[in-house]
């Protein structure tokens, strides 16, 4: 008996299926475009649910009608959600075919927010200034350019400076404000804020603001050319605040040297400069030791040097 094989021509649909373009990287909570192409490179015509799944989960489907050769052009969008990082699983599927692309879910930007104490000024007077300093941190994966407000008080965005952060970068801000005259004496809250976060602490309020009263308490009279000038001076504070204030030293009017100096409220503080004299200082010199709020001065005899 002679067997026989038969061979039959099926017309059978084939549809292949492209991912085109995907929005990736995608931040959390944005809505995410998957741009697909289905095409029937079979040889029948058919009616197929094309469908989109996240994550191996169907979450929508289009029906679509191909004749042979012929190609369609979709879109899906997914709504990403916290959670949704670091990254999705798009597929695209037919019953013949699956397309798939791995997205990139990225953190949305937060600027978190953290008082520096050791950059803040504890206390301020009225009618003067203030510095508070915070440390600032963006958790997210995605740049944020915030502006970062500093609350004083009764006094909402006493001042402002914007700051621009990449993911995860930090910063430090110091953001310096006025402390109206009428603020009340005493513990103030002062507050620091970006978009998402704020942070506090307090500032005591005084009355009066530092003043650094400058005194000469030792310069020699006379010397000869060529001799050292030493030059000794006390600062006192008379303010009720601490402070630092550059502190400069002159000869004749010209500013030969600065020394920066802190002084605590109620407090003195004594330094001394030192001046090289030359020929050209014959026949005398006039010294000045000052500070940001007053100055004092003396004159010292220069004599020629003996021949």
């Amino acid at each position: 008996v002679q067997q026989v094989t038969l061979e039959a021509n099926v017309d059978l649909p084939n549809f292949t299926v492209s991912i085109d373009d995907a929005t990736d990287p995608v931040t959390a909570g944005e809505t995410a475009t998957v741009n697909y192409t289905v095409e029937n490179t079979g040889n029948a015509s058919d009616t197929q649910d094309i469908t989109f799944s996240v994550n191996n989960t169907a979450v929508d489907n289009e029906s679509l009608s191909l004749d042979p050769g012929q190609s369609d052009s979709g879109t899906f969008t997914y709504n990403t959600a916290e959670g949704d990082s670091p990254a999705l699983e798009f597929a695209i599927a037919s019953d013949q075919e699956t397309a798939t692309r791995t997205v990139t879910v990225q953190e949305p930007a937060f600027v978190d927010v953290a008082i520096n104490e050791t950059l803040t000024d504890d206390a301020a007077a009225q009618n003067d200034s203030v510095t508070v300093a915070a440390d600032l941190e963006n958790t997210g994966d995605v740049t944020a350019t915030q502006d970062i407000v500093l609350d004083l008080g009764d006094t909402t965005n006493a001042t402002s400076q914007s700051v621009t952060l990449n993911g995860s970068e930090t910063d430090t801000v110091e953001l310096t404000a006025a402390v109206p005259s009428d603020t009340p004496l005493g513990d103030t809250t002062a507050t620091v804020r970006s978009d998402d976060a704020n942070n506090s602490t307090t500032v005591d309020v005084r009355e009066n603001a530092p003043f650094f009263n400058v005194s000469i308490t030792d310069a020699p009279s006379d010397v000869t050319e060529g001799d050292d000038v030493t030059v000794t001076y006390d600062v006192e504070n008379t303010g009720d605040v601490n402070d630092t204030q550059s502190i400069a030293f002159t000869v004749n009017g010209t500013q030969e040297e600065t020394t920066n100096l802190t002084v605590a409220n109620g407090s003195t503080e004594t330094d001394s400069f030192t001046y090289s004299t030359g020929g050209d200082d014959v026949p005398g010199i006039d010294v000045g030791v000052a500070s940001e709020d007053t100055t004092d001065t003396a004159s010292v005899t220069v004599n020629e040097a003996a021949s």
